[in-house]
């Protein structure tokens, strides 16, 4: 990642095929996100045996109290088991995925730099900014989550209709039947809203609010820019619901229900590993160029 590589990031596509060849070629960015799988495997692995003894010690009364005894066994384990893994999903992204990503970024930081990798310095550092990356994942997410309960709203106004004809038709359709796509392009719209929000905090030491204003600043001058950087890797997970979908439609859920979990895990982490590469060389570059 030298400097010619760098300036050849301000196109859009040049930018994420960039971060992708960067991945390649510099494997030691992969590792901070290679162990967030291997916790989100690991915790999956725990929720995959909550049936049997000794977790259901613990998980036995908590799922008999909050669904049904019946949930204790096969196959309907199985039913719940995704539910369950969802529920984790929001605890992970803010306690751990923040950390590993800002580790990542120290990675590119140092390699853009030409310096020698040293993790345990890497980890080190990236752990005294630990509140701050925390807190703006946390930002983030209460962020999406409100726009979610916005759109929640919309989405129950739009059930209400009962035209089956013209444009309150069409848009009951486009709201009800589009809602993933919908929702996806939320989170897109928010994480492009507070892209540099980590790179800011690990590159340049600010602590979250900071970080938050100098965000702001530079996406007021870099926003489509940004905005097409998140979304076109993000395509990935479109294909990632097709699948799903497609599943659901022809197998038993017993029958994909921990293989599509698996394979989502990886989607969403390769999303990030690129998205995050990319934002990161782009601010490393636009403070060369300041």
């Amino acid at each position: 990642m030298t400097q010619k590589t760098i300036k050849h990031q301000k196109n859009v596509i040049s930018a994420v095929n960039g971060a992708i060849t960067n991945l390649l070629q510099h494997k030691e960015i992969l590792y901070p996100f290679a162990l967030t799988a291997f916790v989100q495997l690991f915790i999956l692995e725990i929720l995959y045996f909550y049936p049997r003894y000794p977790l259901k010690i613990f998980f036995g009364p908590l799922v008999a109290k909050l669904w049904s005894p019946e949930f204790l066994h096969y196959p309907a384990n199985f039913v719940l088991l995704p539910r369950l893994f969802q529920s984790t999903q929001v605890p992970l992204y803010i306690l751990v995925n923040s950390f590993f990503i800002g580790v990542a970024i120290a990675i590119i930081v140092a390699i853009n730099n030409d310096q020698r990798i040293n993790l345990r310095k890497i980890y080190r550092e990236t752990w005294g900014r630990y509140i701050h990356l925390a807190v703006a994942c946390a930002i983030m997410f209460l962020t999406i989550f409100g726009v979610f309960k916005i759109y929640s709203l919309v989405f129950n106004r739009a059930l209400a209709i009962h035209s089956t004809v013209g444009l309150k038709f069409w848009l009951k359709t486009i709201i009800v039947d589009g809602a993933p796509y919908i929702q996806l392009l939320i989170s897109i719209l928010v994480t492009t809203i507070f892209a540099y929000v980590i790179p800011i905090i690990v590159i340049d030491k600010k602590n979250v609010f900071v970080a938050i204003w100098g965000n702001f600043k530079l996406l007021a001058r870099s926003f489509f820019f940004t905005f097409f950087v998140v979304l076109i890797p993000s395509a990935l997970y479109v294909l990632m619901m097709l699948i799903r979908m497609n599943l659901t439609n022809k197998l038993p859920v017993l029958d994909w229900s921990m293989a599509i979990i698996v394979l989502n895990i990886f989607v969403l982490i390769l999303i990030d590993a690129i998205v995050y590469t990319a934002l990161s060389t782009f601010y490393l570059l636009q403070k060369e160029s300041a």
